[in-house]
């Protein structure tokens, strides 16, 4: 059995398709003169906010600490003032809320995010390569086990429709 975490888990970002063909986005791309910038950068600030739930805050000790825009420029490898803009117009534009405390919360990150445990990803893959022979065609073993299982619950249906 391979040795692994099965606790520890990885995080993506998942952008549908039409993002950026959304309003918010392509407006943020339109204005001038950095709007691709924004819209970089305003991605970049979703992937670092991917771990927790869409709050952008320092934890040093007991302190949270919000991020100022030198430290979010920093952070992204942005110039200082593409981030004060682009910090301007997504507020402007409700993608980003600065909330009381100064944490940067992104609006639409739950919709963008999804996360699995390592476990549970190896286990997946592990299913999916049982399934599937190097033709592409469903195995003979995973065909054998799902037509038992589909005769087991066959059986068990028959049995409660007699009581």
């Amino acid at each position: 059995m391979s040795k692994y975490n099965k606790d520890t888990k990885f995080y993506w970002l998942q952008l549908k398709e039409d993002f950026f063909d959304d309003d918010a986005i392509q407006w943020l791309e339109e204005q001038k003169p950095n709007g691709r910038d924004y819209a970089y950068f305003y991605l970049k600030l979703c992937l670092k906010a991917v771990r927790t739930n869409g709050i952008l805050v320092r934890n040093v000790g007991e302190l949270l600490i919000p991020y100022s825009n030198e430290k979010l420029a920093e952070l992204t490898k942005m110039d200082f003032d593409t981030v004060t803009v682009a910090m301007k117009l997504l507020q402007q534009i409700g993608l980003v809320k600065i909330l009381d405390n100064g944490e940067i919360y992104i609006n639409q990150i739950e919709r963008l995010i999804g996360a699995r445990s390592v476990g549970a990803f190896k286990k997946q893959q592990q299913r999916l390569l049982g399934k599937r022979t190097s033709g592409g065609h469903l195995s003979t073993r995973y065909r054998d086990r799902t037509r038992t299982r589909e005769r087991t619950r066959t059986r068990i249906r028959k049995r409660y429709k007699k009581s």
